[in-house]
């Protein structure tokens, strides 16, 4: 498992969290509750968020601010409500240039052996 992490500006960084915060009150039958939820503890590291209904594959949305929950919900992941968020953009770019450095730095690796 690897971490990812990066540095976002302030505009960027406020433009998500008020996406984040007003994507329930915009999609509310697309924002689901923990009781539409259940944890698939079949993964070895930790448990996968699924949707009770489709068993989807979920990614769950927190906000805190001084440590009160501003938000909590969890999307489908292949829901359009997600996959046109500006957060999964965000999450994508990131994970993709990720993705090309490890493997760049893979291939150098193998091939100066």
């Amino acid at each position: 498992m690897q971490t990812i992490d990066w540095q976002l500006d302030q505009q960027t960084a406020s433009a998500l969290i008020d996406e984040a915060l007003s994507l329930p009150g915009h999609f509310p039958q697309d924002c689901l509750t923990d009781d539409q939820l259940w944890s698939d503890m079949s993964e070895p590291a930790n448990g996968i968020t699924r949707d009770r209904e489709t068993d989807t594959r979920c990614v769950t949305i927190n906000v805190f601010e001084h440590g009160q929950t501003l938000t909590h919900y969890a999307l489908r992941e292949n829901c359009a409500v997600l996959l046109d968020s500006g957060l999964h953009r965000e999450i994508e770019l990131h994970i993709a240039s990720t993705l090309e450095t490890v493997l760049s730095s893979r291939s150098e690796a193998s091939s100066g052996e």
